[in-house]
């Protein structure tokens, strides 16, 4: 079953999605090395987004009035917190690249971040919320939160609650799933919005109208209106039948594509201005070869990726190694950073990620990960 953000995935480098979520044969599975900032974002912007789905489900209440409060008051913040935190920890730690994680912010750190950004944008994704879906929700006393619910239950529950959230659909003839933000029904029909707690990003508008298109496989029937709801603006998505149609067979056609993609082991590689930071490109010979044939990058300043070979050992806190244009540096390691270092030996190619390169020479840090041939 594909999603939208596989399928945007896999066409950005098949290989890197390959080797992240499915096993094939001769091929392991490679995750991600976890990232402390990427997950307290993730942790904090999936809290925010629960937040304005909770209360668009109430109206969107003003700031410290009656159902302002109730509505908090359902959302314990700090047990939200723990319980992402504690999935992501046990996610990490079936990890093998999730040695030495720690988040850097306590719950309470964590807390005093999503209140911070809640205050700064409330009032304005309150302004910009579409009134009809405050109307709708005035009218509606029961919410529904639809994770498992699917088919024809969903018919039978949005016309008893008016209001549904974080309903998972899948298409009816298409290997394609969504999790729709919100759905409500008034007297024009059924409408569909999705908040954001972030910047506008060009292929929202291609989320929510494949939200529509999950509607219309499960509805026969397509959303009246759509909306994409930012802190600073509500964007209205147009829909009808011929672009929904045009949705569908671009879906397809998305999906042929992905199918065929991924059906050589191992997948293409694509490289882009994202390769920097993809998670498996330890194992791509065609990123490593595009890092040696770009001069600024050989001894670009910073943190760097680069492809040594171990020439001479010299003590436990470094050694020397020669780039792939043949000149020599140290690299140089403290301590408590070489005991967590794989063996290293004279004559060995290495791929070095996230080092520091200074002038002629490379230190090992903390999180950088070093990688033999």
């Amino acid at each position: 079953m594909y999603s939208f953000s596989s399928l945007k995935q896999i066409a950005e480098c098949p290989r890197r999605w390959q080797l992240q979520n499915s096993k094939y044969e001769g091929l392991d599975r490679y995750p991600s090395r976890p990232n402390p900032a990427a997950v307290e974002g993730r942790i904090i912007h999936s809290l925010l987004e629960k937040l304005f789905r909770a209360l668009a489900c109430h109206g969107m209440p003003l700031i410290g009035s009656e159902t302002f409060q109730k509505c908090l008051g359902e959302i314990d913040i700090n047990l939200a917190i723990s319980r992402l935190i504690r999935d992501y920890e046990e996610r990490i730690a079936l990890n093998p690249r999730g040695h030495g994680f720690q988040l850097r912010s306590s719950i309470q750190q964590l807390r005093n971040k999503v209140v911070q950004i809640f205050r700064d944008q409330y009032d304005k994704i309150r302004k910009n919320t579409p009134p009809s879906i405050i109307r709708s929700s005035y009218n509606t006393l029961k919410k529904q939160s639809c994770n498992d619910v699917t088919g024809n239950d969903f018919a039978v529950l949005l016309n008893t609650n008016k209001v549904l959230t974080e309903l998972t659909l899948e298409h009816k003839e298409l290997p394609f799933s969504g999790i729709v933000d919100f759905i409500w029904l008034d007297d024009e029909g059924i409408k569909i919005s999705d908040f954001k707690s972030g910047a506008y990003k060009h292929d929202h508008k291609d989320q929510v109208l494949l939200y529509a298109l999950l509607l219309k496989s499960n509805l026969q029937c397509l959303p009246k209106e759509a909306f994409i709801v930012y802190p600073d603006r509500s964007e209205r998505v147009e829909i009808d039948e011929n672009i929904v149609e045009n949705v569908f067979f671009d879906l397809k056609n998305k999906i042929i594509t992905a199918i065929r993609e991924l059906k050589s082991v191992p997948a293409k590689t694509s490289l882009n201005e994202n390769c920097q930071y993809c998670p498996v490109r330890q194992l791509c010979d065609q990123y490593w070869v595009s890092l040696s044939n770009d001069p600024h990058q050989v001894k670009k300043p910073g943190v760097v990726d680069i492809e040594v070979e171990v020439t001479g050992i010299h003590s436990n806190h470094g050694f020397v190694g020669r780039r792939s244009d043949c000149d020599n540096l140290k690299v140089v390691y403290e301590t408590n950073v070489a005991k967590g270092l794989p063996i290293i030996k004279s004559g060995e190619r290495l791929r070095i990620i996230g080092g520091k390169q200074l002038s002629n020479e490379i230190e090992i840090m903390p999180w950088t990960e070093v990688f033999h041939l």
